[in-house]
């Protein structure tokens, strides 16, 4: 296996994060660990769209520090009034979204995960549903980058977060 497909399975765990915890018998669609709140911070909100835009804030050495993320409106100023009004009409807060960034940024450095390519941020708007979607390619092969989603998704899962409104998935290498 080369170095740069390297993954390691005797990782140290992830430190919980601190946060109020709802029941592990909470059914997913119930889950409420991430606090809906009608106002955004401003600064926030900023750090969130330079985190989305610049991998390297978050994914640390696990992304090159000129890598810049790609985005369906292929604007960023249009792309973060988009995310804006998700967040608005979802009750997430920029700081829960910039939580789950970053949890997904500690679990590619503890597992040793390599972005490859450019992540893709895209927002989803309908009458009765909305969501943020953001593609992290990484080094690993589509079985690989597979595994490695469903673990990230467990590691949500034992904290009671959802990625229903904030879906951060890994996948193969992509373009750059």
């Amino acid at each position: 296996m080369s170095a740069r497909t390297r993954y390691a399975f005797n990782d140290p765990p992830l430190q919980e994060p601190a946060m109020n915890m709802t029941s592990p018998t909470t059914h997913r669609s119930e889950r409420a660990a991430l606090t809906p709140s009608a106002h955004q911070d401003p600064a926030d909100f900023e750090a969130l769209v330079h985190a989305l835009q610049h991998p390297h804030l978050v994914f640390g050495d696990a992304a090159d520090p000129d890598l810049v993320a790609r985005c369906e409106l292929a604007d960023w100023e249009g792309s973060a009034a988009a995310l804006k009004r998700v967040l608005q009409r979802s009750g997430l807060t920029a700081a829960n979204a910039l939580q789950l960034l970053r949890l997904a940024g500690d679990f590619t450095r503890l597992h040793h995960i390599r972005l490859d390519g450019a992540p893709w941020f895209c927002t989803f708007e309908m009458d009765d549903d909305c969501w943020v979607r953001y593609d992290v390619h990484t080094c690993l092969d589509y079985d690989h980058a597979s595994i490695w989603d469903s673990r990230y998704d467990d590691l949500l899962t034992k904290h009671n977060l959802d990625r229903e409104r904030f879906y951060l998935r890994f996948l193969d290498s992509g373009p750059r």
